[in-house]
């Protein structure tokens, strides 16, 4: 979706997640980041395979893991959507938790960002990192998906990895706590996602009711959510 249908009247809408939301939300606060990078891939048919190689090479020169479907044949106990399958060794992993143990999350081209993988992401407090030149991020007339993600060049994804390793922990922290902000507020339900719309096209319509930017994108101080967010990044 390009700038121009957002000005033109169109919104970028997102689909909600998984149903344990709640759950994984809590544990978002006091999990352990001890991986980089999770890339979440939309499968080998959707990615040439050199560009995929590139993809597992990041296992090897990053701390890092990639996850896409489970390969058609494999045998996969519970929900189909709660799992993935690691692409190195396709040993089933459980989804979305394991994005919990990770402080970045890379979605590749060819995930679409109003899937449920996106929010999947925000829910478990894993930042956003997305490879796509022109793609709008969902509600980004309103909100600064500057302060809660990291937009890669497609052309240059590669060294764009070196600056997820250099950017300050607290510089991380910031950002982790404004993407558990904005799922909470926008994203958390069908009815947070409704509601956004909602106050969105009331903007359009009334102009007099038109909110700012603080409004929008600044949480209230909230000193029990900073001090359960701990540096463990």
């Amino acid at each position: 979706m390009s700038q121009d249908m957002v000005d033109e009247g169109d919104l970028s809408l997102i689909l909600h997640s998984l149903p344990q939301s709640e759950e994984l939300y809590s544990s978002s606060f006091t999990s352990s980041r001890s991986r980089l990078l999770t890339v979440l891939s939309p499968g080998r048919e959707q990615m040439p395979d050199s560009f995929r190689e590139k993809l597992l090479d990041l296992e090897r020169s990053y701390d890092a893991v990639l996850l896409e479907p489970c390969p058609a044949g494999k045998k996969v106990s519970g929900e189909l959507a709660l799992k993935r399958c690691r692409a190195s060794s396709n040993a089933i992993v459980s989804y979305p938790s394991v994005l919990l143990g990770s402080k970045f999350c890379l979605l590749v081209p060819g995930v679409r960002y109003g899937t449920p993988d996106f929010t999947d992401a925000m829910m478990t407090g894993c930042i956003p990192v997305v490879i796509d030149d022109d793609h709008v991020l969902p509600f980004s007339e309103v909100l600064d998906w500057t302060r809660a993600s990291i937009r890669v060049w497609q052309g240059l994804w590669e060294e764009g990895m070196s600056r997820l390793r250099d950017l300050p922990d607290k510089k991380v922290f910031e950002m982790r706590e404004q993407v558990l902000y904005l799922y909470r507020r926008y994203f958390f339900s069908m009815a947070t996602i409704v509601n956004t719309v909602l106050d969105i096209v009331n903007e359009r319509v009334f102009p007099s009711a038109v909110h700012g930017y603080e409004h929008w994108n600044n949480p209230p101080y909230n000193p029990t959510l900073t001090d359960r967010m701990q540096y463990d990044l």
